[in-house]
């Protein structure tokens, strides 16, 4: 059996029960070239940030009063309540690097490079998200969903 309401919106085929939001992404990028002698420099970054927001679902409750209401689609009530608001996660991606090719001969070019890349942790923008910490038996709420080596753990 089967009921289909107007206007509401359906899991079927999203087992999860999440309603994802177009991912949205903040970028800057350079790159400089530097040629002087021997030397070919290149330096650059790469700065992004990638935000993503979900909806955690909904319960939605349709109610008829006979079953001719039902097969004709006359709903008595429709009840869409959310005890879950939607989340907002988001990762900042920062890299640099500077690289030389260094022409030692005729036949020889040696590359010397150095990259430095840092990921942050996903984070809630609104603190909505929670992570259990096994070793303390304590439940960390609005923390990141895991801790960076930039930052020392508890």
């Amino acid at each position: 059996m089967s009921a289909t309401v107007t206007g509401l919106n359906s899991d079927i085929g999203n087992p999860g029960g999440h309603s994802y939001y177009p991912t949205t992404t903040y970028q800057a990028v350079d790159n400089l070239s530097w040629n002087r002698r021997a030397h070919r420099l290149k330096f650059g970054t790469d700065i992004r940030h990638v935000g993503e927001a979900f909806d955690t679902g909904a319960t939605k409750t349709v109610s008829y009063l006979s079953f001719e209401d039902f097969f004709n689609n006359k709903p008595n009530t429709v009840t869409l309540k959310s005890n879950n608001p939607s989340k907002s996660f988001g990762i900042t991606n920062t890299h640099f690097y500077v690289q030389d090719d260094v022409r030692v001969g005729k036949r020889l070019n040696v590359n010397l490079g150095l990259r430095y890349e840092y990921n942050s942790p996903a984070s809630e923008r609104h603190l909505r998200q929670s992570s259990y910490d096994v070793s303390t038996r304590t439940l960390e709420v609005g923390q990141p969903i895991y801790h960076s080596d930039k930052i020392p753990m508890k």
